[in-house]
């Protein structure tokens, strides 16, 4: 029976890309063994010997000698150039060979099968040479059905379809003409309603759509004229003839009149696939395997553009989340669908750009519809901070999901642990990878089998590991000692009590080196399930069941903690499982560090975070910070508790500060796993726990000694800790060496950067530098011999990437030279100009603000501020323009006056001026009566004048009125232009508006948008989730309003720099509810 994720009719689009990865023109290719047709959507073209209906592929020996393919390989993934091998098989000259494309892996020389199909969506195809040379490689597009893809004429580089395949035999091209199907406008976001046409370039085709998930069919709705939403929807298309198909289905979300904070992943599906009583897969969340995937259209936008869009498959992910309200997703990307790989560098931590699954999670244990103690973060936590020691993460990032016309809520995107990871992370395609079952040691088999499993855990069971031999052979072959230790102490500093009998993953490579490697997955159950004296540390090496830490232990969970418990019996483990501890917690786990990957992911997630528990019908959203808080608190808290259980554990009499010292000459200490920097340097170590410190002497020194006299003058010793300690590195310089140390590049600007350096002895110095490594220019010989270097190159171009390297030459006329560096210039930074205006403010007018660009500079400008309660002041950038300023009504202001503008230019540049980035004219202007208005510029210490003219409108309505600004004598600045407006009309929705200036200093401005009279509440968040200042509260009339902050707190303080979140709640009359958040960025 064909699983139901397969019935789905195949796409129909002629469109395609094809990228040929090798070089010279149609008439220079010259290739011989050749990918030469394929057909990777065989409907009724021809069948293989099983009576089916494969794909294929035909190669073709172009030369005039034959090809023994043994030992060839063929891939649809380029990751994976091995993917499957060729047996023994001869390609005679200008012969063909047919290579089904069936998934079904036979070598049989009478009927090849690869172990893969081929995607008629579009992928990659390339055939490798025993050796791994590339031979022949391309990317096809979408292709029909029973319609092939090849070169034209055999062997060449020209590709065309064919209407009527020709399999191991000459290729001929009779395609029909591509069908197409367009729409006006692009899936995405849109502030107000969006109109969408749609056409084909078919005479006879008809366009069937829905707007509710369904894949359109024949009988489907006909469009007939242009669509317009007004809310989020999706739009599912296709081009039939004659009630034939002639275009694969094409899926568009438009999120309308909403307002996602974060990248969008849009799901397109049937309805029916995820809520059918018999069907669907959220209805019944227990369902797995290829049976309970179902078909879906995804697509990921991201600043307003979408950045890929497939066909793929999608499950119910998990396991005892499943039963709730939110589930995770798991997508499924298939040669089955229309396309084998997801292609696109989805996580920017990575550089890997080729999937085969993504996860959609949402954090088991750990959400609003889950949990009452969620925050959304404790495993990205884990993983943010576990990534920076070095571990093994599955790639994560936060997303808003919309399924098909719905927001489904803030989920985190993830790789899937799995064989297509192992491959894509670390290479390994001939791997065992397991995941932890419960209550037996006997693995889940996610790829390979137990085999080595048994032989390791066997070796620790049959072995005493304080015999050192053993321990050996520990490290050497069954267990990767560093990743095994710092797996375990993440795990334990964050107590993550639903472990290390759950959610453990590992896997060795079969091939290569066979030592076990531990991967962090799901580790919701960290950071504040637990409270931070948790014994995380006496729960992962009990050796007995221990109902009082967790009430269903039980003796089948012990075989997790076994050979943690066997290595610490031995005595070098131990040293190095506590120094690696301490290393860690005086560093990556000391609590600033921690907070701060706290306060980043918070500030990708928190502007969405009132959607997505809004969404979940969480009432009382204070609950998510006082949970987050609760994380701060156990940051905080967790090191002195881990540090009294492990002192506790090891039987351990105390701590000792161990102060690092900056080195007498150039050099490094490395204090067990750890080179600090930032000298000087101190940590907590355990006394009684010998500690290793090793001297590190830059190129042309040498240690001599230790600062402490009773340490032995050698550059690695062990110190047994009976107290606090001070180390200083003494290193002196090798007398018959010349040598240099690594320049530092410092005050890069926009066109110059100074480069500092030392020599061990008195030397000149030169700088070669230019935009390639063949530099080009050099700076003069210095006059003076000097060991302290720095040079500056100056008359450099803006934006620009230099290479340079440092030359030296002694009295003895020997010269030395650096290694070829890099810097990049910075981009031209328009001169600050203040200026302010005053204006008398009757009537309780309030302003906004619109930040404009310089077309030809691309110079920001910003922004309004209230320094005083009836002064505005305004700040422009060089050659920019400022912002619009009107009422919050409109009516004319009359009573509005105008006294001065005073500009003061610091430094050298020009006054206001051009258009916006749009060619628009967002001036310098403002709604008032006739009024002069004096402009004063100072260039240094000449100061010249300007007029600026304001009139009133013909008809009585206040117009936007442009500067136009000269110098006394008349000479141009340049002429702003102008514009007349209409009294503004009330808002259609609910919007907030950038503040600017941003960053800002002394005060910021927001615009806001009210659709209709409400309550406006608009308060201040600092990272830590702290309620700063309620900046308002109270009702306001539909129109354009704005707010300010001055950067003060609810006692009036000035706040210290840093980021903050504005978060904004209406309440309408007609009981709609709004919010949004904004990051506010403080510099003092």
């Amino acid at each position: 029976m064909i699983p139901f994720r397969f019935l789905r009719q195949a796409g129909l689009s002629l469109a395609f890309l094809v990228v040929l990865w090798m070089s010279g023109s149609p008439a220079a290719f010259a290739q011989t063994l050749v990918i030469n047709e394929l057909l990777a959507s065989n409907q009724a073209a021809n069948v293989d010997e099983d009576n089916e209906a494969s794909d294929w592929i035909e190669l073709y020996n172009a030369g005039s000698v034959a090809v023994n393919l043994a030992g060839y390989t063929i891939t649809d993934a380029a990751n994976d150039p091995a993917q499957w091998t060729f047996p023994a098989v001869t390609l005679a000259p200008r012969a063909y060979l047919l290579v089904w494309a069936s998934g079904k892996d036979r070598a049989n020389p009478a009927s090849l099968h690869t172990n893969f199909k081929l995607g008629a969506g579009g992928e990659f195809l390339g055939l490798y040479s025993p050796t791994g040379e590339v031979v022949d490689s391309f990317t096809f597009g979408p292709q029909t059905v029973d319609v092939s893809f090849g070169r034209l004429p055999d062997g060449s580089a020209n590709f065309a379809f064919m209407q009527t395949p020709t399999p191991a035999a000459a290729n001929r091209g009779d395609a029909p003409p591509e069908v197409t199907l367009t729409f006006s406008q692009p899936q995405g976001v849109y502030q107000g309603n969006v109109t969408v046409a749609m056409s084909t370039n078919h005479p006879e085709g008809e366009i069937r759509y829905t707007l509710n998930g369904n894949e359109p069919w024949a009988q489907s709705t006909l469009y007939s004229q242009p669509l317009t939403f007004s809310r989020v929807t999706v739009l599912r298309a296709r081009v039939f003839v004659q009630g034939e198909a002639k275009t694969s289905i094409a899926s568009r979300t438009y999120i309308v009149n909403d307002n996602p904070q974060l990248p969008i992943i849009a799901i397109a599906t049937a309805p029916a696939n995820f809520w059918d009583p018999d069907i669907g897969i959220y209805v019944n969340p227990f369902g797995e395997g290829e049976a309970w995937e179902r078909p879906v259209d995804v697509a990921f936008i991201e600043n307003g553009v979408t950045q890929f869009a497939a066909p793929a498959g999608i499950r119910i992910h998990g396991n005892s989340s499943r039963v709730d309200a939110k589930k995770s997703l798991r997508l499924y990307f298939r040669s089955d669908y229309g396309q084998s790989y997801l292609n696109y560098r989805v996580f920017p931590q990575k550089t890997l750009s080729t999937f085969k699954r993504l996860v959609l999670y949402a954090p088991s244990g750990d959400q609003a519809s889950g949990s009452s103690t969620f925050t959304m973060i404790d495993d990205a936590l884990t993983h943010s901070v576990w990534h920076e020691i070095g571990g093994i993460i599955s790639a994560f990032r936060p997303v808003a999901l919309y399924l098909n016309n719905e927001y489904w809520g803030l989920y985190w995107i993830r790789e899937r642990i799995d064989d297509e990871y192992i491959i894509g992370n670390f290479g390994i395609t001939d791997m065992d990878l397991h995941r932890a079952q419960w209550g037996t040691s006997e693995p889940e088999l996610r790829e390979g089998d137990a085999v080595f499993w048994d032989e390791t855990f066997g070796f620790f069971e049959r072995n005493d590991l304080r015999v050192p031999a053993n321990y050996e052979q520990v490290k050497n072959r069954y267990v990767h000692i560093e990743n095994f230790t710092d797996y375990h102490i993440m795990n334990i500093f964050g107590a993550n009590w639903d472990w290390p009998h759950n959610n453990l993953d590992r896997f060795h490579d079969r091939a290569g080196d066979p030592r076990w490697r531990w991967i962090m997955w799901d580790t919701g159950a960290a950071w504040r399930h637990a409270s931070p004296n948790h014994p995380t540390l006496t729960w992962a090496t009990r050796d007995e069941v221990r109902t009082d830490l967790k009430f269903n232990d039980d003796e089948s969970l012990l075989w997790s903690t076994f050979m943690l418990r066997r290595l610490l019996q031995n005595s070098e483990y131990r040293q190095f499982f506590i120094n690696r501890f301490a290393d860690l917690m005086n560093t990556t786990l000391a609590s600033r560090n921690v907070e701060s990957h706290l306060n980043q992911l918070l500030a990708m997630m928190m502007p969405e975070i009132e959607r997505e528990l809004t969404r979940w019908g969480l009432e009382d959203h204070s609950l998510w910070e006082r949970n987050i808080n609760a994380v701060r608190n156990f940051i905080y808290e967790r090191p002195a508790y881990q540090r009294e259980q492990i002192m506790e554990k090891f039987g351990l009499s105390g701590m000792a500060t161990v102060t690092i010292l900056p080195p007498e000459g150039e050099g490094s200490i490395t204090l067990n796993t750890i080179t600090p920097g930032n000298l000087p340097w101190q940590g907590e170590y355990f006394r009684g726990v010998p500690i290793t410190v090793r001297a590190n002497p830059s190129p042309g020194y040498a240690f001599q000694q230790w600062n402490d006299p009773s340490l032995p003058a050698q550059p690695e010793i062990s110190i047994n800790l009976s107290r606090d300690i001070e180390l200083q590195a003494i290193f002196t310089t090798e007398s018959d060496t010349f040598f240099l140390s690594t320049p530092i590049i410092s005050a890069v600007t926009t066109n110059s950067a100074t480069i500092e350096w030392r020599t061990n002895k008195p030397a000149l110095a030169q700088v070669e530098f230019g935009a390639t490594a063949a530099y080009g220019q050099q700076t003069p010989w210095s006059a003076t011999y000097t060991t302290n270097h720095k040079v500056t190159l100056s008359s450099l171009s803006a934006e620009t990437l230099y290479h340079f390297r440092v030359r030296n030459r002694d009295r003895e006329d020997n010269e030395i030279m650096s290694a070829d560096s890099m810097f990049t210039t910075r981009a031209v930074s328009p001169l600050r100009v203040a200026a302010r205006v005053e204006i008398d403010l009757h009537n309780e007018w309030e302003f906004f603000a619109c930040r404009v660009f310089n077309q030809s500079e691309a110079a920001n400008i910003t922004a309004v501020v209230l320094t005083t309660q009836d002064e505005y002041a305004f700040d422009l950038f060089r050659n920019g323009r400022s912002f619009i300023v009107t009422p919050d009504v409109g009516e004319n202001n009359d009573d509005v006056t105008a006294r001065e503008v005073t500009l003061t230019f610091a430094g050298q540049g020009l006054p206001p001026g051009a258009s916006d980035e749009n060619g628009e004219d967002n001036d310098l202007d403002w709604q008032a009566h006739a009024m002069q208005i004096t402009v004063h510029f100072s260039d240094g210490n000449v100061l010249s004048g300007a007029a600026v003219n304001v009139g009133d409108s013909d008809d009585g309505n206040p117009n936007l009125w442009a500067v136009d600004l000269s110098l006394e004598g008349g000479a141009a600045l340049g002429k702003t232009g102008a514009e007349s407006a209409q009294t503004a009309s009330l808002p259609t929705e609910f919007a907030l508006g950038p503040n600017y200036p941003n960053p800002f200093n002394a005060s910021t401005l927001w615009r806001i948008d009210l659709p209709e009279s409400g309550q406006l509440r608009a308060v201040i968040y600092n990272l830590q989730g702290q309620k700063v200042v309620d900046v308002a509260e109270q009702r306001r009339p539909a129109g354009q309003h704005a707010m300010r902050w001055d950067g003060k707190n609810a006692a009036g303080q000035q706040v210290s720099s840093g980021v903050y979140l504005l978060r904004l709640i209406f309440e309408a009359e007609s009981g709609a509810r709004q919010m949004v958040t904004r990051r506010l960025i403080l510099l003092r």
